[in-house]
C-alpha cells in the first residue's frame, strides 16, 4: 500500500502585534523645558534698560525742578526788602533814644512816657519783622542773604535786653529822678524835691528788672537819703551863723555822690544800647536784598 504524503500542517494564526505606546516619563518628572526664543530675551533686556534710563531721567528732572523752584525770585527779594524797610523805618524813629540816655537833661513825665512808648513800638516791630523774614524765601533760599540775616538775628537777644532796660528807665525811673532839682542851697526848700524823688524811686524799685536800673535805684536812694541828712546839717549851720566846714564838706560830697551815680548809670545804659545796636546789621541785609533783586 502506497503511503499517502502527510499534508503540511497549516500555520497557526498568531495574534497581531500590539502597537507601540509612546514612552512615558517616570513619575515626578515633567516635560523638559522649552528654550526661549533668542529674540524675546533681547527685547526683555532692552525693556529693562529703557525703564532704568527713564527712572534716572525722572529723578534728575525732579531734582532740577526742586532747585529751580526753590531758588528765590526777584519778587521774593523785593518782598523781603520791603518788609525789612519797615523794620528799619521803625528803628530810625527810636534810634536817638536807643543809643543815648542822659540824666543831665530834665524831661517831663509825659516826655519820658512818650519815649518809652516809641521804644516799645520799635521792639515789637523789629522782633515781628525778624520772625517774619526768617520764613521768607529770599532768606531761606539764598545762603548769602541768610548769612547776613543770621548776624542780625544773632544780636536780637542783646537788642531786646538793651531796649527793655531803656523802656524801664524812661517809664519808671526818669519821671522820678530829675537832676535839675538837685542843687546846692541853703534853703530848707531844697529838702522837698529830694524827699519826693526818693519816695518815688522807693515806690518803683520792686518793679525794676534790668540789672543796671536795679543797681542805680538801690544806690541813688541811699545817696539821696544821705543828701537829705547833709542838707539838714548845712541849713542848721547856716541858720546858726557859725560856719562849719565839715557840714559844708558833707553837703558837697553827698551832692557829688549823686551825680557820680547818675553818670555811671547813664554810661552803663549807653553801653548796653551799643551792645544791642543793630543798625549795621540792618543795613547789611538791606544792601544785599537790594542788590539781589536788581541784578537780574
Amino acid at each position: 500500500m502506497n503511503k499517502q504524503p502527510t499534508p503540511p500542517t497549516p500555520p497557526k494564526p498568531t495574534a497581531p502585534a500590539a502597537p507601540l505606546q509612546p514612552a512615558m516619563a517616570p513619575a515626578g518628572m515633567g516635560m523638559p523645558p522649552v528654550r526661549p526664543n533668542g529674540g524675546n530675551k533681547t527685547g526683555l533686556i532692552v525693556g529693562i534698560i529703557s525703564g532704568v534710563i527713564a527712572l534716572i531721567l525722572l529723578i534728575v528732572g525732579i531734582i532740577v525742578a526742586f532747585v529751580v523752584l526753590s531758588k528765590p525770585s526777584t519778587k521774593d527779594y523785593a518782598a523781603a526788602a520791603q518788609e525789612l524797610n519797615k523794620v528799619t523805618e521803625s528803628y530810625n524813629k527810636a534810634s536817638s533814644a536807643f543809643t543815648y540816655y542822659s540824666t543831665a537833661s530834665s524831661q517831663s513825665t509825659a516826655q519820658a512816657q512818650a519815649k518809652a512808648a516809641t521804644l516799645s513800638e520799635t521792639r515789637k516791630a523789629i522782633n515781628d519783622g525778624i520772625d517774619k523774614l526768617s520764613k521768607m524765601r529770599a532768606i531761606t533760599g539764598d545762603n548769602d542773604v541768610k548769612e547776613r540775616f543770621e548776624k542780625l538775628k544773632g544780636k536780637q537777644v542783646a537788642f531786646n535786653e538793651a531796649i527793655d532796660g531803656l523802656i524801664e528807665a524812661y517809664s519808671k525811673i526818669a519821671p522820678a529822678f530829675d537832676t535839675s532839682l538837685l542843687r546846692l542851697s541853703s534853703s530848707e526848700d531844697a529838702l522837698s524835691p529830694v524827699r519826693t524823688m526818693r519816695t518815688k524811686l522807693d515806690g518803683v524799685k520792686n518793679d525794676i528788672k534790668n540789672q543796671y536800673n536795679k543797681q542805680f535805684v538801690t544806690d541813688i536812694t541811699a545817696a539821696l537819703k544821705s543828701y537829705e541828712s547833709a542838707i539838714e546839717k548845712y541849713v542848721a549851720m547856716r541858720s546858726s551863723g557859725h560856719y562849719d566846714s565839715s557840714a559844708y564838706s558833707e553837703y558837697s560830697a553827698a551832692y557829688r555822690k549823686i551825680n557820680t551815680i547818675a553818670n555811671e548809670w547813664a554810661l552803663n545804659m549807653r553801653a548796653s544800647g551799643e551792645r544791642g545796636e543793630v543798625r549795621t546789621e540792618l543795613n547789611s541785609v538791606v544792601s544785599i536784598l537790594n542788590r539781589k533783586q536788581f541784578q537780574r
